[in-house]
């Protein structure tokens, strides 16, 4: 006879969908621990339906930013913070050499890393290394933009490469599938006549909206031409990529981002800055792009991006102090700083990341949780995702 005997509540037999609506509405952390308890609470944990029931109950929204390890610089941190009080909630070393965050969806951050790609659940501490073509079509050619995104008609998560050079050779395309494990070819981004001169992410990822990833892009007929700015896109579902006009004809603009759940662009215009937030109301209605607010950028640095609920996040200065204790005056533009000099060497820089309601211009400091010096950020929250597959690795973060 077992010296173990169940729980009461456990011999009660609760109905067995009262468990897994309980279940489903638990922290990440609490479900795992409850995977021990008995051997059919761990099998329905694990399956497809439940985890996709948690994450549709899961409002837990978060913003997770990325930093250099200030000792070994090969490694980044992470730090996730909540996005309404600003609070830190976690801090884990990314355990890939070199990574660069490429995106993030449904608590799925994807990588690309010296070695290869990769995909990390943080919440389950598992990843799982991306297999390479084996001639792939990145080789050889200067840049490489990749874009994360999920196919939900199928629960597919997927890769997208963009491979050119700048304003050479047509540039070429690529798409990996989690559910098969494997790459195959896309057909070309533009059409043959229309050269490709750039795609300009910097530190920012492709959004990934209305079931299609966006990248600002500038390209242009024929070597003579000038280059105009387009939005390039890719549709998860048709896997077939587009091209999008923006409400600006000229190029004040490399910033294309989520508003709330919508296409943004970012415009740039006069000195003192100020930024204008354009936001697509209905998706691929040209004529929906609507100037939603003018944003003054006085003393701001660097724009990081949205958080879930509309707010921006930046960089910004206020003074510079010199070796002689005067303070200099530091003149900002979009992306860029100069300083006029009097006389002394400047010793450091007082930055801060502030949080501004673009309606009303409220601003809110969110330093001192551990995301200062962070090189990129994206919107987070925490999930099951991938936690049913055998092919996933574990790892200690």
């Amino acid at each position: 006879m077992s010296s173990m005997r169940e729980p009461p509540v456990l011999r009660n037999h609760l109905p067995r969908d009262l468990v897994l609506n309980i279940l489903a509405n638990l922290p990440v952390k609490s479900v795992l621990r409850f995977r021990c308890v008995r051997k059919s609470w761990n099998s329905s944990i694990t399956s497809p339906s439940f985890i996709s029931s948690h994450l549709k109950l899961n409002s837990s929204r978060r913003l997770l930013f990325m930093k250099c390890d200030r000792i070994l610089y090969d490694r980044q941190l992470c730090t996730v913070i909540c996005e309404h009080t600003f609070d830190r909630i976690s801090e884990f070393d990314i355990p890939f050499t070199w990574p660069k965050l490429v995106g993030s969806c449904n608590g799925l951050l994807c990588f690309s890393a010296k070695d290869g790609l990769y995909l990390l659940n943080p919440s389950i501490g598992k990843f799982k290394a991306v297999s390479l073509l084996s001639s792939s079509s990145s080789a050889g050619f200067s840049f490489v933009e990749t874009g994360f995104c999920y196919h939900s008609e199928t629960n597919d998560y997927k890769i997208v490469k963009i491979s050119y050079y700048l304003g050479g050779t047509p540039p070429q395309a690529e798409i990996y599938s989690i559910n098969s494990g494997s790459w195959k070819r896309l057909h070309p981004p533009f059409a043959p006549d229309v050269l490709l001169f750039n795609i300009h992410t910097d530190l920012f990822l492709a959004p990934f909206v209305s079931g299609a990833l966006h990248w600002m892009a500038y390209v242009r007929k024929g070597v003579r031409e000038p280059a105009r700015p387009f939005i390039l896109t890719f549709d998860v579902n048709e896997e077939k990529f587009g091209m999008m006009e923006t409400p600006f004809a000229v190029i004040r603009s490399n910033l294309c981002r989520v508003f709330k759940g919508k296409l943004a662009l970012t415009e740039e215009e006069g000195d003192p800055l100020l930024l204008h937030v354009w936001v697509m109301k209905e998706y691929g209605v040209h004529q929906s792009w609507t100037k939603l607010s003018v944003v003054p950028f006085h003393r701001v640095i660097r724009f990081n991006g949205y958080s879930d609920n509309g707010l921006l996040i930046v960089e910004k200065s206020y003074d510079i102090f010199s070796a002689n204790g005067e303070v200099e005056i530091l003149l900002h533009h979009w992306q860029r700083r100069s300083m006029k000099r009097r006389n002394s060497t400047v010793e450091w820089m007082n930055l801060k990341r502030i949080s501004i309601d673009i309606e009303t211009l409220h601003e809110k400091d969110v330093g001192g949780n551990g995301i200062e010096d962070f090189r990129s950020g994206t919107n987070f929250i925490e999930s099951l995702v991938l936690l049913d597959r055998a092919d996933m690795v574990p790892v200690r973060l």
